[in-house]
Order: C-alpha cells, then sequence, then structure tokens
C-alpha cells in the first residue's frame, strides 16, 4: 500500500495529526479524520488506508523525504505495567495539535524517556497491515463469521475459510498476509487484542448528528521481551 496514491490530496502531503474514526450511522463504511499539510479538498480518508496512515508520513511523494524525528530502540519487560493516556496530557500540550489531544497513548518510560506512543499507531503495526484487517478490526467478533479454527491433532491448527467470508483471495496466496492472519486468529493473546478493537468501538462510540463517531483505543498483546523501534518527536506539532 505503500505506492497508493490519493486523490484529492496534493503531491508532498504530510500527515500532521491522526483524530476521530467516523461513519454515517446508516453506514457500515468508517473513514478516519486527518490533518494535513497542504490542506487537502478532503479532511479524512477511508479507514482501509490505515496500513499507511501514521503521523508524519508523507502522502502521494514525489521525492525521497527525510524521515521525521530521531529513532530510538528498546525492550519492554510487559505492557500490563503501561498507563493509558490521551495526548492532551502530553507534559508540553501546547505542542500537541487539535486533533491529536484526545487520542489515546500507551505511556512508559524507556532510556529514561517518557514514551507517549499513539495506541492507533502501536494496533496499526501489530495487526492493521491491509484494508481487510482494518475494517474488520472495528466490528466485534468479526472473524468469528469470516473463519472457523479446527485442532486435528497436538499443536495443529487449521484455519478454515467460510463461504461467507469477505477475506481477499489474493491475500491467501501471499505468505505474509497468511502467516499474520494465522497469529490473530490462534494466538489468544493477538485474538483478544485484536477483538478488543471491535469491541471499544461498540462501548466507547457515540452518535452525534447522524454519524457515530470512536477516538481508537484497544488492550494491547502482553508483548514480553518485546523490542521495539520507534521514531521519537520531542514536539508533535
Amino acid at each position: 500500500m505503500q505506492d497508493i496514491r490519493f486523490e484529492k490530496v496534493y503531491d508532498d502531503t504530510a500527515i500532521l495529526a491522526i483524530g476521530s474514526l467516523f461513519r454515517r450511522v446508516n453506514n457500515t463504511q468508517w473513514g478516519i479524520n486527518l490533518d494535513l499539510a497542504p490542506q487537502a479538498e478532503i479532511g479524512s480518508l477511508r479507514v482501509s488506508n490505515l496500513p499507511v496512515l501514521a503521523r508524519k508520513r508523507v502522502l502521494n511523494p514525489t521525492q525521497k523525504h527525510k524521515s521525521a524525528g530521531f529513532r530510538l530502540s528498546f525492550t519492554i519487560e510487559n505492557s500490563a505495567t503501561w498507563q493509558r493516556r490521551c495526548l492532551g496530557n502530553f507534559p508540553v500540550s501546547l505542542a500537541i495539535r487539535a486533533m491529536d489531544k484526545r487520542q489515546h497513548c500507551f505511556c512508559f518510560f524507556a532510556n529514561n524517556i517518557q514514551i507517549y506512543l499513539p495506541q492507533l499507531e502501536l494496533a496499526r503495526v501489530l495487526f492493521l497491515h491491509d484494508g481487510y484487517l482494518s475494517r474488520s478490526a472495528l466490528e466485534p467478533d468479526y472473524l468469528r463469521s469470516e473463519f472457523s479454527i479446527e485442532y486435528p491433532g497436538p499443536n495443529v491448527a487449521r484455519v478454515n475459510v467460510l463461504p461467507s467470508s469477505s477475506y481477499p483471495l489474493k491475500s491467501l496466496d501471499d505468505y505474509e498476509s497468511r502467516r499474520l492472519l494465522s497469529w490473530i486468529l490462534i494466538d489468544p493473546d493477538a485474538r483478544a487484542s485484536y477483538e478488543s478493537i471491535g469491541r471499544s468501538q461498540k462501548l466507547n462510540g457515540y452518535e452525534q448528528s447522524g454519524y457515530r463517531h470512536w477516538d481508537f483505543e484497544f488492550t494491547p498483546p502482553p508483548l514480553r521481551s518485546a523490542s521495539f523501534e520507534v521514531c521519537i518527536f520531542p514536539r508533535m506539532a
């Protein structure tokens, strides 16, 4: 999806902030609000584009752009120790763009640096690698209507794609797509984490003026002894 070109978005447009998700009450198609520079004709994109939507990323690039921020590598013990905060709680709140302030984050210390890790960014890296997984994550218990799991023997699991499934056939031919899907479906921690996205949307989303709105949040898997490489933005603006 890195090579996708977005209509009604100018060349070399930077994503400055990521806002809430929304859909019409009588529709199933979700969008996500974006703060773009230069300002585009549209202020949102479909949620199926989540795999390429990250803060400071450049859309429709015509040249190579230098990565924003500086890189930091660290290893965590367990995500269970993380605190939940919003970007608006960032110590230098004036550095946060208005659209970003309600975004949910995981807050923790790494290498003596206080990290505000946007929950959507972590979920994007873990799970939201394609349009199908990005869309289906928002619907509670969606996977149960798409796949069944059999265990024909010890340490053996078979994933069955149900006839009614909307999973793209081309993804079944792609090893990385199959590997990710199998992990989400079979690993108890991964599945519980992925399905927490839809549950959160159902519980915490709200309806207003004919639209359903939701600020992304989920429960991460334990991520025991997981290593991270992240880009740190000392100022978010």
